[in-house]
């Protein structure tokens, strides 16, 4: 398993958890990826419609439990990744305050 403690975080992941942290607290659905500009469903979106659609969305808070392992190559070890990854940033971005 992969430790949030040893997970490298970029400043692309850093600017992106900022974006989404405030999209949430103001209740948006979506907000613009800060390096892409393309628009990122929150978990407000994901909680609102109430179930993972299987896409594998950023910001899944149903831990992606509708992804098909034929679809996505590696989804165990992806999840588990994406379980440190959000871990580490909710330890940094708590940390700033």
């Amino acid at each position: 398993m992969v430790e949030a403690s040893t997970v490298d975080l970029s400043p692309d992941d850093l600017s992106r958890a900022r974006a989404h942290r405030a999209a949430v607290a103001a209740d948006e659905p979506f907000y613009d990826d800060p390096r892409t500009g393309f628009a990122v469903k929150t978990a407000v979106h994901h909680n609102a419609r109430g179930f993972c659609c299987g896409n594998a969305c950023r910001h899944c808070p149903f831990g992606w439990a509708n992804v098909d392992e034929d679809r996505f190559d590696g989804l165990g070890a992806a999840k588990l990744r994406r379980r440190a990854l959000a871990a580490a940033l909710d330890a940094r971005l708590s940390a700033e305050g």
